[in-house]
């Protein structure tokens, strides 16, 4: 089995070593390939194996006819090397000649191109030859990586590939299974390992023979007390049986496990305390990972998201600035690839929620017609592009409006549809909807997405709604995708009360049906609102804090186009900073940041009064529920995923622009009735309280600065639990909230926090005491 090199990881450029005695040949290819390869040459034989040990090039384009060490004698010592065997060989020569052609390929070459080249056609080639290569390297990874110990034997018994966990049970080294010559050599190595070998053979002997049976297990036990469970699973090239997938998984823990529970049969009362007991430590275990889990996918979303927003918000605004022809073509390439990697992403996401039994459903009233135009939208330039007819059609006696979940409906009506486009090379694919067989009027609908590709066997769609399922392996490197889409759309049509099927005809095509329980709306559809004015926009001055640079740019840039003046702050610190001394419109706070984070930096934003009418929009790309509960808690306003899209960013800056401000007059920071009803109305007893908390405005701020100083956390909490209720007794409101603020930092707040809140309230116990004097002297 062979084992490829280890390669530097990173964004990296593809190598190609160019191998010809003629200097020109080169050239050309050189020209082909350099823009976006890294091209090494070699003029003769002895130099390019010279080479290919050196540098590992990605892929070799091989001159046949060369003075000295020919092509082919290269190829064969390339393919001999373990160190280079892995290695594409294309040849590229001017004798189209079969012969050498077929000697080429029986040699290991991948390809044979004659020239005179088609640059086009050879690029081709050699892209299809680098990603055949990169699929190759992840599934030899993959199978590495297997806990489980593999073994593949071909319909003629011969050994094609094992894993290092195979080695690993069975005591075996690479060179031991290079000299079997067949799979009954290596079945005397393992049966000499087992201790009962001669039940052993004899089951393993009567599951190859099954053939064509079902999967099956059997338990094997090795004289070191280990236990290994084997399943044996024939394989099918085209339908037809190629041979047989051993494996072996260690299941030792689990039948010491099974026959300790025998012997404690007696004990079972004991047992069931102690495993009581166990069972709750393993249900906080769980507990404990589903939470590392939710914080895992929602740090690496955000890790995702973040450059990923730059990078589309770049394409966005590059988009915008006229490019040519050729510019506007690689930026289009890439905004899709950005697109189609956030849907992965998206997916993934969406999937964990599932899992984790987190997705909301949300129910709204909607009109059919509007869901299909926008299927039909966001599908149809993509049906085009292939020549196919996209047709909508629906059976009479549907309602106009209904109530369900619309956005999960789309979402698995886009998944069926656009799979039906990625699958077909011809005809239509027709979406219809009607009302489920046998369902009372308006209880339902159905939705069937039928196309002309290829179809599917009874066996590929029996699994196709299985997590990371692909109907065949060729199927990821032809159309890519993560094999989640289909199970997410199971997934979501169970919570929705619904269900999903296919029925397909290979050769003929493919019927993906969807059918959801929805009730026709009793009241019309809620009218949109309108579109904020985006004018309004213009001459604002908006905050972006990020503590990513390029999404700070994206940002500006977006805004300033729309004519907002926009400063940048980089953490939440610095957005305080800014607010302490500029005024602002408007905000746009991301979440993780370094130094003062955006819920902290909000949270002290809305307890300066200046600053506490301002709106605060998080941009983050943080996406899960709970993060926006988070944000709205902490005081924002509104919530943007990131990567945003530019016309949202808009609509909701616009949005909160547009609204009068401040929406609801701000709290009076002293309120006198409240220190008369305290006191019954009772004047004297007003003056002696009033004096009171006058007197102890000095002590109470050297308090404060005195905890400050030392960095007393709960001594500052107390204090704020202690100040508060006098301060609420006489009506000091504004310093009240403060010491509210500062209570609250108990927990989960910072010194920074409390300097800021500290800070503003000498002016509050000024102006309360300026009032008292006021009223009573």
């Amino acid at each position: 089995m062979s084992t490829s090199p280890v390669r530097a990881a990173g964004p990296r450029r593809p190598t190609l070593l160019v191998v010809d005695d003629q200097m020109l040949n080169i050239q050309v290819l050189h020209q082909v390939f350099g823009a976006d390869h890294q091209v090494l040459m070699a003029t003769g034989g002895a130099q390019a194996v010279q080479m290919c040990r050196a540098h590992l090039p990605d892929l070799v384009l091989l001159d046949v006819v060369m003075p000295g060490m020919g092509g082919h004698e290269v190829c064969r010592r390339l393919k001999a090397d373990p160190l280079t065997r892995d290695i594409p060989v294309v040849f590229v020569t001017a004798q189209d000649d079969p012969e050498m052609e077929t000697r080429g390929l029986e040699l290991g070459a991948v390809d044979f191109i004659v020239k005179p080249i088609s640059p086009a056609v050879v690029r081709a080639r050699v892209k299809t030859h680098l990603g055949f290569s990169r699929t190759s390297a992840l599934l030899a990874a993959t199978l590495e990586s297997a806990a489980a110990g593999i073994l593949v034997t071909d319909f003629n018994g011969r050994v094609s590939l094992f894993n290092a966990p195979f080695l690993a049970m069975w005591s075996l080294t690479a060179e031991t299974m290079a000299a079997c010559r067949d799979e009954t050599t290596v079945f005397d190595l393992l049966q000499a390992r087992v201790l009962h070998p001669e039940t052993h053979r004899l089951e393993l002997d009567a599951a190859l023979a099954r053939g064509e049976a079902p999967d099956r297990f059997d338990a094997i036990e090795l004289p070191d007390d280990r236990h290994l469970e084997r399943q044996i699973r024939p394989f099918r090239i085209n339908g037809r049986q190629a041979g047989h997938v051993i494996s072996f998984r260690d299941v030792t823990e689990h039948w010491r496990a099974a026959t300790q529970l025998r012997a404690l049969n007696d004990t079972l009362e004991a047992r069931i305390v102690h495993r009581t007991s166990e069972l709750q430590a393993a249900v906080q275990s769980a507990d404990t990972a589903n939470r590392a889990k939710s914080a895992f996918l929602s740090n690496m979303s955000h890790e995702i998201r973040t450059p990923l927003s730059g990078v589309i918000g770049m394409v966005h605004l590059a988009l915008k600035a006229d490019p040519n022809e050729r510019q506007r073509e690689c930026l289009e390439q890439i905004q899709f690839a950005g697109q189609h990697l956030l849907g992965i992403v998206n997916d993934i996401l969406d999937f964990s929620k599932i899992e984790a039994g987190k997705l909301q459903l949300e129910e709204t009233d909607f009109v059919l017609a509007e869901l299909l135009a926008a299927l039909a939208g966001q599908t149809t330039p993509a049906a085009l592009d292939k020549g196919l007819s996209l047709v909508f059609q629906c059976d009479d006696g549907l309602a106009e409006r209904y109530r369900g979940d619309a956005l999960r409906i789309h979402q698995v009506l886009l998944n069926f549809v656009g799979n039906a486009v990625k699958f077909s090379c011809r005809g239509e694919v027709r979406v219809r909807v009607m009302a489920p067989d046998g369902a009372a009027p308006g209880s339902g609908l159905r939705f069937e997405v039928s196309d002309q590709g290829p179809g599917l066997t009874a066996a590929d769609a029996a699994g196709l709604f299985q997590s990371f399922h692909q109907a065949d392996a060729s199927t990821t490197r032809r159309h890519g995708g993560t094999g989640l889409g289909l199970a997410i759309c199971r997934q979501l049509a169970t919570l929705m009360g619904g269900e999903v099927g296919v029925h397909s005809q290979p050769g003929v095509g493919s019927t993906f049906w969807f059918s959801v329980p929805v009730s026709v709306a009793t009241q019309g559809v809620a009218v949109e609102p309108a579109a904020p004015d985006l004018a309004v926009i213009r001459g604002a001055r908006v905050l972006v804090v990020d503590d990513n640079l390029l999404n700070q740019r994206v940002a500006m840039d977006l805004l300033q186009d729309l004519g907002a003046q926009v400063d940048l702050a980089s953490n939440g610190q610095q957005a305080v900073e800014w607010l302490q001394r500029q005024a602002f419109d408007c905000v746009l706070m991301d979440l993780q940041m370094p130094v003062l984070d955006g819920l902290q930096a909000t949270r002290l934003i809305k307890a300066m009064p200046a600053a506490a009418a301002i709106p605060v929009i998080a941009v983050t790309a943080n996406a899960s529920e709970h993060d926006r509960l988070r944000c709205l808690d902490a005081g924002m306003v509104d919530f943007i995923g990131k990567p945003f899209n530019p016309a949202h960013l808009y609509a909701t800056v616009a949005r909160w622009l547009g609204q009068a401000r401040p929406a609801e007059p701000e709290a009076p920071s002293f309120d006198l009735a409240i220190l008369a009803h305290n006191v019954a109305g009772n004047p004297q007893r007003m003056r002696r309280y009033a004096s009171m908390f006058q007197e102890s405005i000095a002590q109470t701020l050297a308090e404060l600065h005195a905890a400050l100083e030392q960095g007393d956390l709960c001594a500052l909490a107390d204090l704020g639990h202690r100040l508060k209720a006098s301060a609420r007794m006489v009506g000091a409101l504004g310093f009240a909230d403060r010491c509210q603020a500062l209570e609250d930092l108990r927990e989960q707040g910072s010194l920074q926090q409390a300097s800021t809140i500290v800070q503003a309230m000498p002016a509050l116990l000024e102006q309360a005491s300026a009032r008292l004097d006021e009223e009573f002297a």
